[in-house]
């Protein structure tokens, strides 16, 4: 039987337990396997206490009777598989976030919506469903449905389609539609799902703009500003960044180790500076001496703090050319250097004498030999 074959014979034959008395035992037995989609699932079993054999005319309307009842179990099985996912697909239909809508495909009528669609929309079941449905409304462009519907009757699935739709409100949302026709309680149904974009399309565009400003900013900027990464390479510059380093396009500087720019007394400094951004956010201002790539030495200011940029953490050094500066401090620097030596080689008595009150100031070592009066005293 397990094998599919049907087994006859006498009760009394098997080592089966005797059933019945001796007065009345059973005798001829039938055991008809029961198949569902060729595999057997059941046994039926019929016997008799007065037959010694089950006859052949029996054996063929007990084989046809087996071959019913695994037809019944079939169609069983196959109901209750359609039912358990008919509730399951209610179930993700009603929980579902995005808003989802079951259109009837030969009346073109909505006949189911979930939760999310009415709160979405600002429409309650009753204005959506059958006749009278304000569905249409929800289109901006209604040709745009109608070559949607059309499509979709061909066979043609929808995924992820751009689609504007005005809710109640009367505000335009930007929706990702997606569509397929699909059976269900054997009703030919257009299902479809509605993914509402506009906050991201919105946070995108403003993403937009942000970048569009910042790049407008810092390209308006005449001090340099490089943007650089984990590594300290550089990822963005600005013109005036790229014009100061002495590259013809930014796209040169890209990648390129910062360090690479620094006089190598500066590089320590540098790398624990960039250090202490990282680990601290920032602001950190220092002096560095620089070589750009048409060798010229240069000093430079630079205040770097920590951003955010295309996704990852990053610095932003901006950047100020104090050349002219350092080399006014040198030049003050040097003479001063020689006006002091000046002032106290010199074989005359100097004195500097305040002009407000008279009062001296500074003398030299000459005037002191002659004055006779030490340094302090006058």
């Amino acid at each position: 039987v397990e094998r599919g074959a049907p087994v006859y014979t006498d009760y009394r034959a098997s080592d089966l337990p005797v059933g019945g008395t001796e007065e009345c035992e059973l005798r001829a037995i039938a055991c008809l396997p029961i198949k569902h989609l060729g595999a057997v699932v059941a046994c039926l079993n019929v016997a008799s206490y007065s037959l010694a054999e089950v006859p052949p005319y029996a054996r063929a309307s007990l084989e046809a009777i087996a071959s019913q009842v695994g037809r019944a179990i079939a169609e069983a099985r196959a109901r209750d598989a359609l039912r358990a996912s008919e509730e399951r697909f209610a179930a993700a239909f009603q929980i579902n976030p995005d808003p989802m809508a079951l259109t009837d495909a030969s009346t073109g009528l909505l006949f189911e919506v979930n939760a999310a669609f009415e709160e979405w929309s600002g429409f309650g079941r009753d204005e959506l469903l059958g006749e009278g449905s304000c569905e249409p409304e929800l289109w901006v462009r209604s040709e745009q449905r109608d070559g949607l519907i059309e499509k979709l009757s061909r066979g043609e699935d929808m995924a992820d389609r751009d689609v504007d739709f005005r809710v109640r409100s009367g505000e335009v949302r930007h929706t990702l539609f997606s569509a397929r026709l699909v059976d269900i309680g054997g009703k030919r149904c257009l299902f479809a799902r509605v993914h509402d974009v506009t906050e991201a399309r919105e946070a995108e565009q403003a993403l937009r703009e942000s970048e569009a400003f910042s790049r407008s900013l810092l390209g308006a900027l005449r001090d340099p500003v490089v943007i650089l990464d984990a590594d300290a390479n550089v990822r963005y510059t600005n013109p005036a960044a790229a014009a100061f380093m002495g590259v013809s396009d930014f796209g040169e500087a890209l990648g390129r180790p910062v360090v690479g720019y620094l006089d190598a007394a500066s590089v320590p400094a540098a790398i624990a500076d960039l250090r202490s951004v990282i680990e601290q956010g920032g602001p950190v201002t220092a002096v560095y001496g620089v070589h750009t790539l048409r060798g010229e030495q240069r000093w430079v200011e630079a205040c770097g703090t920590r951003i955010a940029y295309r996704g990852t953490m990053a610095d932003l050094v901006a950047l100020r050319d104090i050349t002219e500066r350092k080399q006014a401090e040198e030049a003050l620097r040097q003479s001063e250097e020689r006006f002091h030596k000046a002032f106290h080689l010199s074989p005359d008595a100097v004195l500097i004498i305040r002009m407000s009150d008279g009062v001296i100031t500074e003398v030299n070592d000459s005037c002191c030999k002659q004055s006779g009066y030490s340094r302090e005293a006058a």
